[in-house]
């Protein structure tokens, strides 16, 4: 897996400016770095005590096999609420 994240932010909200924009300020400067095994931990609700395993492509491996309690709490949810 080599997903990235762009280091910086910007607002923007026409979709074919924010393209042009993006390329600019984030890809031509190389405002972008790897997603660590520690940020899919975090994206998946995972605590900061949680221990990963010490070789970032097992880590990653472990997590790609996860389920997302929280996601599957909030589809639950939304389930109950649809069916009652």
């Amino acid at each position: 897996m080599r997903d990235y994240i762009a280091t910086i932010c910007f607002d923007c909200q026409d979709p074919k400016r924010y393209k042009q924009e993006f390329i600019k300020r984030v890809y031509q400067r190389q405002k972008y770095q790897p997603i660590s095994a520690q940020d899919y931990a975090r994206l998946q609700g995972f605590p900061e005590w949680f221990q990963l395993a010490q070789r970032e492509s097992t880590a990653k491996k472990q997590l790609g096999n996860a389920v997302s309690v929280p996601v599957v709490y909030y589809l639950a949810q939304s389930l109950v609420k649809v069916l009652f």
